[in-house]
């Protein structure tokens, strides 16, 4: 109960308080020192109370350790991100932080290195992350890869085409192109086998 009171001292609205009781009520069940100390670092983070996002953020630092937050720290800055740019991707997508350093590592690795996006341009949409290597994000890069290369498509946005339903990007990437490039098929249905 004195956690409750705690996120309604902090003005945070009843809803919120009962989607934190609902979906994460672990956390309310926690020592009420690293709860209170868990809604301290989300307002001090930025994090508005009266928003969902500072739900989730709380619910993120509240069962993360310091030495897990840390370590998730250092996997972002080895790709250049900036603590500011880690920042802000938390706020806009608090669940950023509990990926897995491995989904990060993979995730990371193959946007900056394979695909050439800037660091920046991944922290802008973090999203982008939890997306599946082999179902999603591979075979939609590999599609839109050639079509850049053809000149078929000049600008795009990065959280766009992978947030698209299946039919969507099908529609909007692959079959519009089909005349143009017939393999283009073939492109797309053996990057999901890989």
């Amino acid at each position: 109960m004195s956690n409750v009171e705690l996120l309604a001292q902090a003005r945070v609205p009843q809803c919120s308080i009962s989607y934190m009781l609902t979906h994460y009520p672990h956390s309310l069940q926690m020592k009420c020192d690293k709860f209170k100390s868990s809604v301290d670092k989300a307002i001090k983070m930025g994090f508005d109370c009266s928003r969902m996002q500072f739900i989730r953020a709380t619910y993120v630092l509240c069962e993360m350790s310091e030495q897990a937050w840390e370590n998730r720290i250092k996997v972002y800055r080895r790709f250049g991100l900036s603590d500011t740019e880690i920042l802000l991707a938390f706020r806009s997508h608090p669940f950023f932080m509990k990926l897995s350093e491995e989904k990060i590592r993979r995730g990371m690795e193959f946007y900056v290195k394979e695909m050439s996006w800037s660091p920046a341009n991944v922290s802008r949409s973090p999203i982008i992350l939890f997306y599946n290597m082999e179902r999603r994000i591979i075979p939609r890069c590999r599609v839109i890869k050639m079509l850049m290369e053809k000149g078929l498509v000049k600008k795009y946005s990065l959280a766009n085409f992978l947030s698209f339903t299946d039919q969507r990007f099908m529609k909007t990437f692959v079959h519009k192109y089909n005349k143009d490039l017939p393999d283009i098929m073939d492109v797309y249905r053996a990057a999901q086998v890989l």
